[in-house]
């Protein structure tokens, strides 16, 4: 076999070019328009617009506007397939297209797994309204009532007769009918779902893997100039003076001057930007932690733990232990950038937000501009985790646009976009509780220390006596939300002290688990995730297996993680298993997709990753020293979604938090050594087990 490397560009360019066409690339919004979906939509084709999600076109076209930003999760499949549900559409038939940041859509803060939660009426609504207004029509044409006509695959049919009309063929007259009220709708039961519940492939995935799709960083129009900010190498250092003499020698390289956040640099082109930044000489005044590393953050935050209060007299046996995890880069695989044109007093953007309505108020605050000037376009996103929801990367391609008085496309190489993230907070959790003489936890005292505002949460299990403390020390570094929030630090220290108490009451860490819990789907979901694993089969001799579960996002999930430690301390991820209820599983596949890209990211997480701060400065600046587990690392990996009627809940946030101690307590159950700091690699598994 001829083992040949191929780029993606080369292999997109041949994949069209096998169909007839080659990608050349784009050279106007308006082109770009035509390929992504169109907001100002082509009233030529006379289309029926009952509500701000739907366009229904003469050809049967289906146009959705999806409110939440594609990051890669499948959210334009998932509310698309929610939205033609209703509607009783051909989903070959559907497109969709992002909304603009604008207060009409309601939230568009892509996070928090919400997305589901928040339009699954909404968007299921807009459907039946459409459809019943097509039945309508064609009633109204054929002179028959509604009741004998149906709807199926975008036609209307009547029933016990031969007539039937396309949707397109019945805009005309359906836009002539009034728009039902939502009161009076019934939408379907679980069983009638005919597109719900089957996989469905991403709707942009035609585009992705023949090079048309527009990510963020494809965006070009004319007269387009790059830009990047040299940034202080400290943490909230400022610019003094620069020096850009030796930037000058570069070819295509323009025009330098300060910005709020650094020095922007201005060129013809990416490289020259880049390089013109390089030779720029720059004077910065220290930033107000230049003599803080992260040994002193460390030291800090354990000062603020102090002591615990006492456990009930009820308690026979009790233990105190903590847990530390770092701070964490989102390390998103397209880094943070931004088109932004500002003329005539007013901005217009092209990006790659996670929240287009902050993005849009950024940009008004940052060009001292009402936000009514200025137009907020999505696009989509080669990840998000968080980072998205902080639109410095948007406020300053304005701020550069404003300036320098044509088109900017702004962008943060890679290093620039580890070292000026908003990092996921360090954190140190101190716990505290105990069982009695049979075993029940009689109390749970859970504290932490952080910057900001990591806060203890409630285990999952119906444990009295309950107390979460904090306390916290701004070391001014810029954090910010990351995949599943607190639950990432919290989840890690409560289910690694839950398995800790489990061992003290002398009882199977998962059995343990089911005794505790009252809530019926969560006693499902773990005892789903035992039988998948495994649980009570013997493993081979320096193996282990460990369990967590996680509640949250209106879901419901559990972890098995099946190691091997040798004896020299060489692990091994053997094996993943996850079992979860999210209610009504709108996109099976897309759902196991979701919940084994959380696994790869809990165990990269777990085992390496970590952003520490030397004098001030993030010492990291890519994946040579910002560690991610790879393809040959990465292990089996098995997800079990449960059957549910329930309301959907999220999936993007649900599949990360019990996967670190279920992790750990797996290499507690094979070697003995238990595992309280992460990342692994700070930790020894030498044994003689």
């Amino acid at each position: 076999m001829n083992n040949t490397n191929i780029g993606r560009r080369r292999f997109t360019i041949g994949a069209v070019a096998g169909i007839g066409a080659v990608a050349v690339g784009i050279s106007s919004p308006i082109e770009l328009i035509s390929q992504i979906g169109s907001y100002d939509k082509n009233k030529g084709a006379f289309s029926l617009e009952p509500n701000i999600w739907l366009e229904i076109r003469r050809d049967n076209t289906i146009i959705i506007t999806i409110p939440r930003s594609e990051l890669g999760q499948g959210v334009r499949t998932s509310l698309s397939m929610i939205t033609a549900e209703e509607l009783d559409a051909d989903w070959n038939l559907i497109k969709a297209i992002n909304a603009q940041g604008d207060k009409k859509y309601g939230s568009q803060g892509t996070g928090g797994s919400t997305s589901i939660r928040v339009f699954w009426d909404t968007l299921r609504m807009a459907g039946a309204q459409a459809r019943i207004m097509l039945v309508s029509a064609a009633a109204s044409i054929w002179g028959i009532p509604s009741s004998s006509c149906r709807t199926e695959n975008s036609y209307v049919y009547e029933i016990g007769g031969s007539r039937k009309s396309s949707y397109g063929e019945l805009i005309d007259k359906a836009g002539e009918m009034p728009i039902p009220d939502a009161a009076g709708i019934k939408l379907k039961q679980p069983d009638e779902f005919k597109i719900i519940g089957k996989t469905k492939w991403h709707i942009d995935n035609p585009e992705i893997v023949t090079g048309k799709a527009i990510y963020s960083s494809d965006f070009r129009t004319d007269g387009m100039k790059y830009a990047v900010v040299k940034r202080s190498p400290d943490i909230g250092g400022t610019l003094i003076k620069f020096n850009d003499d030796k930037a000058k020698i570069v070819s295509g390289y323009l025009q330098s001057f300060p910005i709020n956040e650094g020095l922007a640099v201005v060129a013809e082109n990416s490289y020259a930007a880049i390089q013109a930044a390089d030779k720029i000489e720059v004077e910065w005044k220290p930033g107000p932690i230049s003599n803080i590393s992260s040994k002193d953050i460390s030291k800090k935050m354990m000062e603020l733990m102090g002591s615990l209060p006492e456990l009930p007299n009820s308690t026979d046996k009790e233990i105190e232990s903590i847990y530390e995890v770092p701070l964490l880069a989102h390390a998103t695989m397209e880094p943070m950038n931004s088109f932004a044109n500002f003329k005539d007093g007013k901005c217009e953007i092209w990006t790659m937000t996670q929240n287009p309505q902050t993005a849009r108020s950024t940009v008004a605050k940052a060009l001292d501009i009402s936000e009514d000037d200025v137009t907020v376009n999505v696009l989509l996103s080669g990840g998000g985790f968080g980072r998205g929801h902080r639109n410095d990367f948007v406020g300053m391609a304005a701020q550069i646009s404003q300036k320098a008085g044509f088109p900017i496309k702004f962008f943060y190489t890679k290093e620039d976009d580890i070292k000026n993230d908003y990092y996921r907070p360090f954190s140190i959790h101190k716990i505290k509780s105990g069982v009695d003489a049979n075993g029940n936890i009689t109390g749970w005292i859970h504290k932490v220390a952080s910057q900001g505002t990591v806060k203890a949460t409630d285990p999952q299990y119906d444990i009295i006596n309950i107390q979460n403390l904090h306390d916290s020390h701004d070391f001014s570094i810029p954090t910010g939300p990351w995949r599943s929030v607190n639950n990432t630090q919290a989840n890690f220290a409560n289910e690694s002290m839950i398995d800790e108490l489990s061992l003290l009451a002398g009882a199977d860490p998962l059995e343990f688990r089911l005794k505790m819990t009252k809530e019926p789907r969560l006693k499902k979901v773990i005892e789903y995730v035992a039988d998948k694993s495994d649980w009570k089969k013997p493993l081979p001799k320096n193996w282990g297996r460990g369990v967590s579960s996680f509640v949250g996002y209106g879901g419901f999930s559990a972890h098995v993680v099946e190691v091997s430690v040798t004896n020299s301390g060489v692990l091994k991820v053997e094996r993943v298993v996850a079992a979860l209820d999210c209610g009504i599983a709108i996109n099976p596949g897309n759902i196991e997709a979701q919940f084994m890209g959380s696994a790869i990211d809990a165990l990269a997480v777990a085992l390496k990753s970590e952003i520490t701060i030397k004098n001030g400065q993030i010492e990291q600046s890519g994946f040579h020293d910002y560690e991610w587990i790879s393809m040959r690392e990465s292990t089996k990996i098995e997800v079990y979604i449960m059957p549910s009627n329930e309301s959907p809940g999220g999936i993007g946030e649900l599949g990360f938090p019990s996967v670190a101690p279920a992790l750990c307590n797996a290499i507690y159950d094979a070697c003995g050594i238990r595992v309280r700091k992460l990342p692994l690699k700070h930790t020894t598994l030498e044994h003689n087990l």
